[in-house]
Order: C-alpha cells, then structure tokens, then sequence
C-alpha cells in the first residue's frame, strides 16, 4: 500500500448529511500494552491477505508527506482499514497508537514484589482520530484527528521499536520455523534475516518478539504436543517392574491405566522365592496361557494345592495382584506386544555403549544423536526388507496369506502367519444364523471341550472372536481367518486392519502440504509459497524482459486468487481488500463551499 499515495492529492469535503451509525476513537500511545499490526499499514486477515482501507482523492500529483489534516474527511471500507493507516501516519511520525480509550492503571504500591517495575510509557497522550459509521453509505468516516502530543515524538531510527508497530509476519515465522527445525541457533536467525532485510532497522520486529514467539511456540508443543497427547490419550498399560514408588506414581498421573507387571522380573522372582522347579513351568503357564478367568483360577488353585505351596508368602502375595500379570485378567487389553519391560532395559544397554561418564554436554548430545541416526537406519533397512522383498507362501491360504504379506511388515507377518497356520489346527463345530449376523463355533485339535465363537456380519464385513487376540494384540486370530476361509474373503477386512502394523504406518506423517488441516498446514503452505516466490524474484530481476514477464505473471496470479477469495467468502471482487477505496466522486454546487460543521467531541461515545 502506498501510504503516501494515498493521501498525495487534495482533499475534498465529505458529505455531511449522513447518519452516524457507530464511532470509535484511535489514541495516540507509546504504551507496551498497545495493539500490535503489520508496520507496513496492510492488514493480514485469516486467510494470509493483506489490505489497505484509507481512501484518496487521486493517484497523481506529487507525494508530499501526510500530515493530520489529510485525514479529514477520509472514507474507509472498514474499521481496520482506517486503524491501520492512523498506525501507519503514526509510524512516519514517532509515536505509537491503540484503539479506545481505556487503560489499565498499573499498580505501584507492591511491597512484596520482587522485580523492578517496568519502565512507564504512557503519559496520557491527547492525541487521537475519531471516526464513525455512515450507515447510509455503509463506509467509516473521520470525524477529527487531534494530532497534538505532551511527549517527544521518537525519531525514524527509532520508529519500528514502538509496540505498535511490530509484528512478525507469516513469512517470517515461516521463515524462522524452518530454519529452526535444522538446529540453526536463534540468534543465528535474527542475524540472518536482519541482513536480508537491510539491517535491524528494517524488520518488523525485535529480538524480544522473536524469543517471545519462540516462547508461545514451545507452550503451544506443551500443551498440544507429544507430552500432553500421551496424557490426554492415557496409555492403556503401563508395564513395570513392580516397584511400589513406581505403582503409585501411574495410579495418580494415569489414573484409568492398567498396571501390568514384568513377566521377566517376575520369573526371576519366582526362581528365587520358590525353589520348586515344577511351580516355575506352572506359573509361566497360568502367566502366559490365554485361559478363560474360571480356567485359571480352577487351574492355580489346583496347582498350589498339588504342590503344597498354600502357606508360601510369595505365591499368596504374587496371587493376590494377578489381574496385574495374569493373560486371563488382561484379555482384551491391547499392550502391542509388551509383556516385559526388556525392549526398554535393551534401549538402555544399547545407548550405554555410545556414552562415557567422562563426556561432556555436548558430547552427549553428539552421541544421542548417533543413537538415533542408527535407530532411523535399522528402521529404514527392516521397511526395505519388507516393501521390497516378498515371503514364501507356505499355508495354504495362498490369497489371504499374500494379501497379509504386503499389507504387514515382516516382523508383524510373521506373527499373522503363525494364525493362518493355525487354522488348519481348528475342528468346525457348526453354523448359525441370528439376524443378519452368522455365528461360527470352532475347537483346537487336542482341547474339543473349549469353543470359540466367531460374530460374521457379511453386510459390513466384521468379523469379531471371543478370544479376544485382536483386542489385545492387534492381529486376527486364526478362528478369524477359519471364518475368512469359509466366507471366500480374499482380503482382510478394513474393521481388522490395525495401521500401525502395516507398511504404510508412516504415510500420514508424509501427507501432502495441500492436505494437512489448521494452523500447521496454513503455515507449511505459507513456507513453500515464500520459497517459491523467492526463486521467482532472483530470476526475474535478472534482465529487464524477465522482470517485466514476472511481474505481469504475479499480478495475474495475484488477481485470480483474489476472485477466489471472494468467491469462497462471497463477497463482491469489485470491493477489493488489495487496494484502497477511492473518494466519491463530489458534484460541484453553486455558491460558497460548505464550511466543515464543529462538533462536540465530549458528546460523542468512546471506543
């Protein structure tokens, strides 16, 4: 927006026959607390669009400075419009404005405060506009501008320091976020971008705003990143060693998760609390086993009472917190294959042989990263081995069992072929029909007593166990897969899919800059837009030919995005928010032109 410009030709006098529908007032402030807003006078709405809104009579005539009386007069599309040029009239003369007229008092009188006050701004500055709402013509108009100050006016050097007149720009955060993501130092950027701009007295902002943003920006992962997600999602078990301080710790930060322990710490613990060999191969079964809760408890009791282990204090205690350890009490309870707390204990050993205790801090964070570059190497060699090489098909169930194949990673399809195996191990009992829903029985070979039952909805394709393996583990079941063979299914239902076993669990981390929803997509579209347009403007100033190309190609581009704006928001293209809204065409009347009424300032109500 050329601020100049717009206030260049001679003012004409505004219509006074109009209703005044709304007014506001614009203080002059060198306050903190003042309103912050693009120091260029162009407002950024929601959409990333910046726009001007004071009206002039002309676009000739020579640029003169603007001074308080061109304000007179003025119409503007919109409230904002005329804010931000009073802001940007206030940036050419040193001082700070914001809207209304009601402050906060600050509060001297603190005995018990420990910091130094902050230094005082205001000082009760009578300079203000004043404008009001022609409901008739549907536009705000400037009533007076009374541009006189008890304050020294700060000089142009010091200008873009005032409150009021910084802001980061999208780009810049744009800007700094991706710089940042590389680990280049905060005060590398500034430094960086100072220099891109032509020197710190060229940007827009300070490096306080700029730490502050960082600052908003680190309470924003807080309180909606990785951290507060895992509380928010509360995990469904916790698996630990038994340690009593531990136990008390997840009951109060995970109040509705499932404790469950170690099954490793608690074999060691049997070994050495009980000396009887047999209770060892016991208690692994009634650990592991997938009994039903009547199975387990008939088959403990049995065997306690067998070996004589009654009065055992370990095996009361180890008794009584079962529903922590034993599969029957955790059926149904997804735990994505943890049973012991050895994959942590593993991490563990593995970082320790990248650490020494003589290394320093920035030693050790060379040496975590080495850790993890190598973990992300492993991880990148088992998806080749998985996307890129195929299994040989050994059950039978060539199509189901290909289907799996490139559907689960090779680790995971290793387990779902052990299920699809397993069906030719089960004996069909029978089918049934309740509504729409048919009802499979099935029985192991070597345990006819125990039948599963198998839920088939053939109108959405759900297929639902009894053993709950999907539940707890995230793979069918091979009573599943027994129902899919007698069904004719080829594929594996969506229902019995669970993503983060598949091959493509990371494709939603790689979604396209197009797709990605709310501020973080609004950002990253920004980014690669101000990349984009950075490429465009070193080759079009290369030669004059280009230049010229560049810029017809940008403003074409500028004006379709527009109506597309305006389209979405359904308003009129003919009121554009790019360009300032001109004076009305005034009809010249006989005789003397109309003085300028007074009007009584004291009358009027605050904004």
């Amino acid at each position: 927006m050329d601020f100049n410009g717009m206030f260049g030709a001679e003012v004409e006098q505004s219509d006074e026959n109009s209703s005044d529908g709304y007014c506001g007032r614009y203080y002059a402030s060198d306050d903190e607390g003042g309103e912050e807003g693009d120091p260029t006078g162009h407002r950024e709405d929601e959409h990333g669009n910046f726009s001007g809104g004071a009206s002039h009579a002309g676009d000739g005539g020579k640029i003169r400075p603007v001074v308080a009386e061109d304000f007179l007069g003025r119409e503007f599309v919109g409230e904002e419009d005329a804010y931000l040029a009073y802001k940007e009239f206030a940036r050419t003369r040193g001082f700070g404005v914001r809207k209304g007229d009601v402050g906060h008092p600050k509060h001297y009188d603190h005995p018990e405060r420990v910091r130094e006050e902050r230094l005082e701004s205001r000082t009760d500055c009578k300079a203000k506009l004043k404008i009001y709402y022609d409901v008739q013509r549907s536009v705000w108009k400037v009533r007076t501008i009374f541009d006189e100050h008890n304050h020294e006016l700060a000089p142009t050097m010091f200008s873009h320091l005032l409150p009021s007149h910084r802001k980061m720009s999208n780009g810049d955060k744009a800007q700094f976020d991706s710089m940042k993501k590389f680990g280049i130092p905060t005060s590398k950027i500034m430094t960086y971008m100072a220099g891109q701009s032509g020197g710190y007295g060229m940007l827009r902002f300070t490096k306080r705003d700029l730490y502050n943003y960082i600052h908003g920006q680190r309470m924003a992962r807080i309180n909606d990143g990785d951290a507060a997600a895992t509380i928010k999602k509360t995990s469904c078990v916790v698996v630990t060693d038994g340690d009593k301080a531990m136990r008390a710790a997840i009951a109060e930060v995970f109040p509705a998760a499932r404790h469950r322990l170690c099954g490793w710490h608690l074999e060691k613990n049997c070994v050495q609390r009980v000396k009887d060999t047999e209770f060892r191969k016991v208690f692994k079964k009634a650990m592991y086993a997938n009994f039903e809760v009547e199975d387990f408890e008939e088959y403990w009791k049995k065997a306690v009472k067998s070996l004589g282990l009654q009065n055992n204090s370990w095996v009361q205690n180890t008794y009584e917190l079962k529903e922590s350890w034993a599969t029957a009490y955790l059926r149904g309870m997804f735990c994505a294959g943890y049973r012991t707390t050895s994959r942590c204990e593993g991490i563990n050993t593995y970082i320790k042989g990248f650490l020494k205790s003589t290394n320093s801090i920035l030693e050790l964070v060379h040496s975590l990263d080495r850790v993890v570059k190598d973990y992300r190497n492993s991880e990148v060699t088992a998806q080749f081995y998985s996307t890129y090489y195929s299994p040989v098909l050994t059950t039978g169930l060539d199509s189901i069992e290909l289907f799996a194949s490139k559907l689960y990673t090779r680790a995971v399809f290793r387990e779902v072929k052990k299920q699809i195996k397993g069906v030719a191990t089960l004996l069909f009992h029978g089918r049934d029909n309740i509504s729409t829903t048919v009802v499979y029985k099935f029985s192991r070979m070597g345990a006819p007593g125990r039948i599963h039952k198998v839920l088939f909805d053939p109108d959405d394709k759900k297929i639902q166990c009894d053993c709950s393996m999907w539940n707890s583990e995230g793979i069918p079941c091979s009573h599943i897969f027994c129902v899919m063979k007698h069904e004719g299914l080829d594929q594996i239902p969506d229902s019995l899919i669970m993503r983060r076993w598949c091959k493509n669990a990371k494709d939603s981390s790689r979604m396209p800059v197009t797709t990605r929803p709310g501020h973080e997509g609004r950002m990253l579209r920004y980014a690669t837009l101000c990349s984009a347009t950075s490429l465009v403007a070193r080759l079009g100033s290369e030669e004059g030919e280009d230049f010229e190309f560049a810029r017809e190609s940008i403003a074409s581009v500028i004006e379709k995005l527009r109506h597309r704006f305006y389209e979405r928001a359904g308003g009129q293209p003919g009121m554009s928010a790019w360009s300032p809204m001109k004076d009305p065409v005034v009809a010249r009347t006989k005789g003397a032109p109309k003085r300028t009424k007074d009007f009584d300032l004291s009358s009027q109500p605050d904004f």
